[in-house]
């Protein structure tokens, strides 16, 4: 029926997410699980990972169970996804602090679809606060601007010293933290 694995992780984050928007912009959630895939898919990534990234929000985001993930797609792909799923037991600060030392000591597959993640949330919040204005776009997250600044810089601090993927991938993320610190902070 699928193609590959990354046509089969498409159509299945697409199910999963498919009455969810994201919190800014009112985008279909799919949008921003796409743009993950293909980040992945400009730097090279094998096709398991870029599936991985596809679906790196279900657990988190859905009633998605680790199960289904393992039958459908196996167990390196459901390792990946365990990986950079947030704990949201957790409150915001102690959620960030958590993923940040979790991504620190991740594979290198986990870690790009982590970073992935980052470069397009980052990309999002920068057309947000340009398109909507600072205080609205900040209205969407349980934080403060200091303190998603603090997430990212840390982030950003443990990819540098961890990260073994394509140097040009870490810097876009940099270049999108520069941006935020002089054009909002």
């Amino acid at each position: 029926m699928y193609k590959n694995i990354i046509e089969k992780a498409a159509s299945f984050a697409a199910d999963k997410h498919k009455s969810q928007t994201r919190k800014e912009g009112g985008l279909l959630y799919i949008s921003h699980l796409v743009v993950v895939a293909l980040i992945l898919q400009k730097y090279n990534f094998e096709e398991k990972i870029i599936a991985a990234g596809l679906l790196h929000d279900t657990l988190e985001d859905t009633e998605t169970t680790e199960q289904e993930i393992l039958e459908n797609f196996g167990h390196e792909v459901l390792d990946l996804i365990l990986q950079v799923t947030n704990d949201n037991t957790l409150s915001w600060k102690g959620k960030k602090q958590k993923y940040v030392d979790t991504v620190r000591v991740a594979s290198p597959g986990a870690q790009a679809i982590a970073l992935a993640d980052k470069i397009h949330n980052m990309k999002s919040l920068l057309i947000n606060l340009e398109e909507l204005g600072g205080i609205k776009v900040w209205s969407f997250f349980n934080a403060t601007p200091a303190d998603k600044l603090w997430f990212e810089e840390a982030c950003l601090q443990m990819f540098e010293e961890t990260f073994s993927g394509p140097k040009e991938m870490l810097n876009e993320y940099k270049e999108q933290i520069e941006q935020l610190k002089n054009n909002y902070f």
